[in-house]
């Protein structure tokens, strides 16, 4: 039978990419080790908290540091205020926005880098819901910054799986004379990509070509996402380790039948 040999095409791809909002608290900016450019006379934060609403921080560190952010700054929009959507139809959809119609001098008002990495990243997506012992895979829930007017906000849109305290996984073969089919389903890894670093990593496990599929569902065992595909041959180390490699729990193993 033929071999998976789009995941050339896959791995290319891959590496091309790498290449190119609870209680309101008053905040002292001194309390941020960074100096202030220019020191704001109010700043407001409220956290969203961690309920069945909420993101990884390293997905959203990514998006406000290198789209978010690079393009608001360049923006000159017609309303007073700029919200972009991301991850849209996976458990990780988000709006980022920062509103500005409450500032008095508004038209004035021009986003720079700093203030938006410094306001959105390390203030509201790392400011909230961090060093808390019940949420160990710092999940973020996002929240509100308001600074002299202006409005920074996370907030995510997706209700989700209870968050988790570790990453789940589980997988399930069936085999047969010519082929064997695989479930893998999980929780806590593999959250926005749609399985691509997934199938990446399974490209020498194996799989016939066009076999891989993946849809986010939240399931009743607790599982969000669910990947099927099909194997020439039954190589339960290779899809194990796979797994393990893009966030797949230590304990992860495939269960067999048939």
């Amino acid at each position: 039978m033929q071999l998976n040999n789009g995941c050339l095409a896959l791995a290319a791809s891959f590496a091309l990419a790498g290449a190119g909002l609870v209680t309101s608290t008053p905040l002292a900016a001194a309390a941020y080790s960074s100096p202030f450019i220019n020191s704001p006379t109010s700043i407001v934060q409220s956290c969203n908290g961690i309920s069945e609403r909420y993101v990884t921080q390293g997905t959203l560190k990514d998006i406000i540091k290198q789209q978010f952010c690079p393009h608001a700054v360049n923006l000159k929009p017609n309303t007073h205020m700029i919200e972009w959507l991301y991850n849209e139809d996976t458990p990780e959809y988000v709006a980022i926005s920062v509103n500005w119609t409450n500032k008095s001098d508004k038209s004035n008002f021009e986003l720079n880098p700093h203030d938006c990495d410094r306001y959105l990243r390390k203030m509201v997506l790392d400011g909230c819901d961090g060093n808390d012992p019940n949420n160990p895979m710092n999940w973020k829930g996002g929240g509100q910054l308001q600074v002299d007017g202006v409005t920074y906000a996370i907030e995510p849109l997706v209700q989700r799986q209870p968050a988790p305290k570790e990453p789940h996984g589980v997988c399930n073969v069936a085999h047969n004379d010519n082929y064997h089919h695989v479930v893998i389903q999980g929780n806590g890894w593999a959250n926005s990509d749609w399985g691509r670093m997934l199938e990446d990593k399974l490209c020498d496990c194996d799989l016939l070509p066009d076999t891989f599929h993946f849809t986010y569902r939240p399931g009743k065992d607790g599982s969000e996402w669910k990947a099927t595909m099909y194997t020439t041959t039954w190589r339960e180390g290779c899809i194990v380790d796979a797994a393990k490699e893009v966030g797949a729990p230590n304990d992860f193993k495939c269960d067999a039948s048939g």
